[in-house]
């Protein structure tokens, strides 16, 4: 491969080959001292910047082969969509405990019993923790994170809580994306 770059002198723009990055040349089209810069790859796990020839990623830590990607396991993108599903069921799931504390608080008030307080509660929880595993290296399984969608979309029956109701029906709208579902088919699940 080739590194091309332009010289900050002249603004020629130069081509030299992988090796010589990090080391001084001269410039054919003005006669200065440049130096080659060193090509920068993303790492296939996390996304960080990695050099060259790194056999670990300083972010992740993840082994790489020297390109970027991770040694003995597949090669694949990790679509944008992940991290805005993760978001959304953090937001739900801490919608969930706060209309579970409202009740809780309104049950001692008025003297009603909460019964319907263990699901929003399980919801909150189990929203949270499936939404940070998202947005971490390691997803949950894709029924997992329809199972929460699916229950966003049931708390709006028993709280009218349309937050939760929007955010699941988006939810599972973009876990039916192509895309979404080929990473999640390929991924290393959380247990």
């Amino acid at each position: 491969m080739t590194i091309e770059f332009d010289c900050p002198h002249c603004r020629t723009t130069l081509k030299t080959e992988d090796a010589r990055a990090g080391q001084d040349a001269k410039c054919p089209g003005c006669g200065e001292r440049v130096s080659v810069p060193v090509r920068r790859i993303a790492c296939s796990v996390c996304g960080a910047i990695v050099a060259p020839g790194d056999r670990q990623c300083s972010a992740c830590e993840s082994p790489l082969d020297g390109l970027g990607l991770v040694v003995g396991k597949p090669h694949w993108h990790r679509p944008p969509q992940l991290s805005t599903i993760g978001w959304m069921m953090i937001a739900g799931g801490s919608v969930a405990i706060v209309i579970s504390l409202g009740e809780i608080f309104a049950g001692f008030v008025c003297c009603v019993p909460f019964v319907l307080v263990p699901f929003s509660l399980f919801l909150g929880i189990f929203a949270i923790v499936n939404g940070t595993q998202l947005l971490g290296t390691t997803p949950p399984r894709t029924s997992v994170l329809r199972t929460v969608a699916i229950m966003q979309i049931i708390h709006c029956v028993a709280f009218f809580d349309v937050i939760n109701l929007v955010l699941g029906i988006v939810t599972i709208n973009m876990l039916n994306d192509p895309e979404v579902e080929a990473f999640l088919s390929q991924a290393p699940h959380a247990t």
